[in-house]
């Protein structure tokens, strides 16, 4: 068995960084309720006794759910004095969903071969009792009505639910309505900017907007007759606001108004553009206040904003434009013009057996991005002067082979780093120094021994077991139909893998040991700090609310995230269409946090889908489990070049 490296100091030490609230959930994980909800779990997975109708059975029928599942593994358990019933595992009680249609329910029913029918209609119970449905709902309070029969007796219960209801009511010409659309939130605006202003309302009238100590105007209904009008209003050089309502009204007559609306949202015009400096590491700036991830930045970087909307500050970048939150961006000052750096010299030092670093010097810290691409690696620099005299070689280094750079317009400089014939990068680091310098730190290649018994002898592997303990809804992470845990299938499978790894040598870092509780954003700091070689995360799948389960062949997916471990991902990926028997999903690039790591090949395997009442009874057999490490095993040793 490997040793396992305790976590704690880690935790105590991360605990005082602050994570983006504005972050989106990042690991697939099964539909759960509104962050915040406290919901009355009492009734979770149990048989409601109040909706509960149950034939007493014969004296020598065996107990409901009296004992645990296969393997050992935790699950959520029905009351055992039944001999007939339906255990409700999702939705539990009172869970809110999005505005579907359908959406689907699963659990399991005692016994396995009784016949289930939920509202009306009969669904397939697999041999181990459990099931799973795709059901229409209705909106407003809804109710999952239950009922197995096993010809001798007959149970019934009710699971509630919330669905969301349509938030645009039903209006017509016959009384005076009217909603506003946007602005969604308030803003922060420059000259140029336009202010766009959208509403609902009773069809067929005159709409005016006015906007408080700036502008008014008429709104167009488009197109005529829909009840949908539109306004839009540029500001001007001289414009100024401190904080300007937004009002709508109808227009009847010349003069007179009625049917007033004012927006919960305002509007500041600035007269100049202001400087904002990132308060943490792992700043993320995306490309729409609520689109994808574009860069990440470290402390103390100068960024210059033109604007804001709600809580994310609008960045401009050369030619981009990006967004940062407010809670990890604090404004410096409207004083200053956009922050300004010159590059001075860079020198480039061996630093190891596989690495090598470049340090150049820059007199501010402003921000940057850095691509792979086939062969090198390239580093743009914003708000930056090219005067970089001197580059200055390692004689030692066998991984660069030059560097050339080149001045991008007015606003930024680019350092493009080739890599000597047959060097692929492995990974990289990229921070600022204490001493007014930005360091990048590439890594190639580890040296290994490669030779049986022991081939992986001076690797460090990193195993990060997906999710953290949490047995009452909202979960972290999937449950099944018959209430196993997500968290706990995938330390065993983990747990399993490490055993492999570590007899062929590898030393193996396991970043959730057993029940403890691993923020996100820990656990690939946990792998840098750890000096990991290579990282694997081990997950389960489920699907969000509404989303049809049947809709389309449901089995494993291999997400990479970064160029440098694609070639990880797709080895693992080729193992799995050799060894596991389920539908294949695909080789993936995917936008998870954990695999975001730029310092290793990092990739995220979804071994099974928990919710799969066939895919949950393999993943609780200890027999699979060892399938699925030994698999991810094979595919890490190929991509190595060892043979197995």
């Amino acid at each position: 068995m490997f040793s396992r490296v305790f976590f704690s100091a880690l935790l105590l030490a991360f605990s005082a960084v602050p994570f983006l609230s504005s972050q989106p959930q990042d690991l697939p994980s099964p539909p759960m309720p509104e962050a915040g909800n406290k919901e009355d779990t009492s009734s979770y997975a149990l048989l409601v006794a109040s909706s509960s109708r149950v034939v007493p059975a014969p004296e020598n029928q065996a107990p409901f759910f009296s004992s645990v599942p296969v393997s050992g593994t935790t699950a959520i358990a029905a009351p055992a004095n039944l001999s007939t019933g339906v255990n409700i595992v999702y939705p539990y009680e009172n869970l809110k969903i999005p505005q579907v249609s359908k959406t689907f329910i699963f659990g399991n029913i005692k016994p396995s071969t009784g016949a289930l029918k939920i509202n009306g209609e009969s669904v397939k119970v697999h041999s181990n009792g459990a099931f799973i449905a795709y059901l229409p709902v209705k909106e407003g309070l809804f109710a999952f009505e239950a009922e197995v029969s096993d010809g001798i007796s007959v149970s019934t219960t009710a699971r509630r639910i919330q669905v969301a209801e349509r938030k645009q009511p039903e209006i017509s010409t016959s009384t005076l309505y009217l909603q506003m659309l946007s602005p969604l939130f308030s803003l922060e605006l420059m000259s140029g900017d336009y202010i766009n202003i959208a509403a609902r309302g009773t069809p067929g009238q005159k709409m005016v907007y006015e906007i408080e100590d700036l502008a008014e105007g008429e709104m167009e209904e488009s197109p005529p007759g829909s009840g949908f009008y539109y306004g839009a209003y540029r500001v001007r050089e001289s414009d100024r606001s401190a904080d300007s309502d937004i009002t709508l009204r109808f227009k009847k007559g010349l003069f007179s108004h009625n049917v007033k609306l004012v927006s919960p949202n305002r509007v500041k015009v600035r007269g100049s553009a202001f400087t904002l400096k990132t308060s943490t590491d792992g700043v993320v700036l995306k490309n729409d206040p609520s689109g994808g991830y574009s860069v990440f930045l470290s402390s103390g970087v100068k960024l210059f904003s033109t604007g804001k909307a709600g809580s994310m500050y609008r960045v401009k970048m050369g030619d981009q434009t990006l967004w940062v939150s407010d809670s990890v961006a604090d404004f410096v000052s409207d004083k200053i013009k956009k922050p300004r750096t010159e590059t001075g010299n860079m020198v480039i030092s061996s630093n190891g057996r596989n690495g090598v670093s470049a340090k150049l010097a820059v007199y501010e810290k402003v921000p940057y991005s850095v691509y792979e691409q086939e062969g090198s690696l390239v580093l743009t620099l914003y708000y930056a002067n090219l005067h970089t005299n001197w580059v200055i070689y390692d004689s030692s280094d066998v991984f660069i082979k030059n560097v050339n750079f080149r001045q991008l317009g007015e606003d930024a400089a680019q350092f493009v780093f080739n890599f000597s014939e047959g060097k692929k990068l492995w990974g990289y680091d990229l921070n600022y120094s204490s001493s007014n310098s930005l360091v990048l730190d590439f890594k190639f290649r580890p040296e290994f021994s490669g030779k049986m018994p022991r081939p992986l002898e001076g690797l460090k592997l990193i195993l990060d077991s997906g999710h953290s303990p949490r047995r009452e809804p909202p979960f972290d992470g999937a449950v099944g139909p018959m209430g196993s845990f997500e968290y706990e299938v995938n330390m065993k499978i983990t747990l399993k893998l490490g055993d492999k790894l570590a007899s062929l040598g590898a030393e193996v870092f396991m970043v959730r040991q057993g029940e403890e509780n691993i923020p996100l954003a820990a656990r690939p700091l946990f792998a840098r700090q750890a000096g990991g070689d290579l990282y694997i995360s081990v997950h389960n799948n489920a699907i969000a609310d509404g989303e049809d389960p049947f809709s389309k062949p449901r089995g494993f997916q291999i997400y990479y995230n970064q160029n440098h471990s694609m070639e990880l991902a797709r080895h693992i990926h080729r193992a799995f269409l050799k060894n596991i028997p389920l539908p294949d999903e695909g080789l993936r690039y995917g936008d998870y946090h954990v695999i975001r790591q730029t310092y290793m090949p990092a990739v995220l395997v979804e071994n099974a889908y928990m919710i799969m009442p066939e895919q949950e009874e393999m993943l609780n057999d200890e027999k699979w489990q060892d399938r699925f490490a030994e698999t991810i095993k094979k595919g890490i040793l190929d991509f190595l070049g060892v043979k197995n």
